[in-house]
């Protein structure tokens, strides 16, 4: 599965941009040249990407056509943002790490970003994140290495979720413990007050694994599986 490709330069997908706004307006490279004050061969250069622009020059192309810098720019891909946006837009997820996962359900304030990643949806911050999730036993589901979109758990889980599970030993800290990607296969409450739960791969080679919860904090359902993003 391929992770990601590699982008187009900006300056090509800009350059483009500038030549259809400028045909658009039936305008000759000549005329526009004349509105920026420069020479003709220079937005020659401009628009066939071979050089880079400032914003200030794009901000300038764009007055010169009467329309806005944004529409001189290409939409972001789906995929990582390279840093951390000036607030969150539509369509951003916080990119962490699993173990960053349990306390973003508690409290995301508290939680190390690593980055951002792009949706093409209307799915936004607040209930998704992106984790990378590495081995094998969820596969052909989850890849090795693949980013996964998560939505925090809210209420029970049912059987045949794929969820992000959260299971701690008595001497883990608070944060601690192992995070897995598993499918719930089974949940039975016995008459003695415990829990049993069983948690199966997608790999045949894995077996699944019976967890005796006699704790209810011992085993979590942070986050349940919406799809593999990259």
């Amino acid at each position: 599965m391929t992770r990601r490709s590699a982008h187009e330069p900006l300056a090509p997908q800009v350059a483009r941009r500038i030549a259809a706004a400028r045909t658009a307006r039936r305008l000759s490279q000549e005329v526009l040249a004349e509105r920026l004050g420069m020479a003709t061969r220079n937005l020659q250069r401009i628009e066939g990407g071979s050089q880079n622009l400032t914003l200030g020059t794009i901000e300038r192309i764009a007055a010169a056509l009467a329309t806005s810098p944004n529409s001189l720019l290409p939409a972001p891909s789906p995929g990582l943002v390279p840093t951390g946006p000036s607030g969150v837009p539509p369509h951003v997820v916080p990119v962490i790490a699993l173990d960053a996962a349990a306390g973003l359900v508690r409290d995301a304030r508290t939680v190390t970003v690593d980055n951002w990643w792009l949706l093409t949806d209307d799915t936004g911050p607040g209930t998704h994140f992106v984790a990378q999730v590495f081995g094998d036993s969820m596969e052909p589901l989850i890849p090795s290495g693949a980013y996964v979109l998560f939505r925090v758990s809210a209420g029970p889980t049912r059987e045949g979720a794929v969820m992000l599970w959260q299971l701690r030993e008595p001497s883990a800290p608070d944060d601690g413990g192992s995070f897995l990607v598993k499918r719930l296969a089974a949940h039975d409450e016995r008459d003695d007050g415990t829990t049993w739960v069983t948690l199966a791969s997608l790999n045949p080679t894995y077996p699944p694994e019976t967890i005796v919860v006699d704790a209810t904090d011992r085993l979590r359902a942070v986050a349940r599986f919406v799809r593999v993003v990259g």
